[in-house]
């Protein structure tokens, strides 16, 4: 008699409660599949939660380096504006060294024509 309570108490003891009146046992074979599983799972809660962490520092990664393509864009549209101001700039002197080229070449054209002017006013007088 003592050997079935102690049976029947080591039954009890491998048993899962799912509602208040009733038990369900599991063999040692089932009760070692579960916990197969159980190890799986918790090896997966634990993968799952370094990919979670994982994920985290990718996403700061990836927020720094769209912060530094912002700032680098910003860099290059300021280096763009730089360039069209100096392109004008450029066209600027072009025309003024046109326009002095021109004024040049005038004031040469009119001291030419003022000397042979006076030379040939010069001439003229002596004869």
């Amino acid at each position: 008699m003592l050997l079935l309570l102690i049976l029947s108490n080591w039954t009890v003891s491998y048993g899962q409660t799912g509602s208040k009146d009733t038990v369900i046992c599991y063999t040692v074979e089932e009760a070692r599949i579960i916990a197969t599983k159980l190890i799986g799972a918790n090896e997966c809660d634990t993968l799952l939660s370094l990919s979670e962490a994982e994920v985290d520092v990718l996403e700061e990664v990836i927020a720094k380096k769209d912060s530094v393509i912002e700032n680098d864009s910003k860099q290059l549209e300021n280096f763009n504006s730089m360039l069209v101001i100096k392109d004008s700039e450029i066209v600027d002197l072009k025309l003024t060294i046109k326009k002095d080229t021109r004024r040049k070449k005038w004031l040469k054209v009119g001291w030419i024509s003022t000397s042979a002017i006076l030379t040939g006013l010069l001439v003229i007088s002596l004869f």
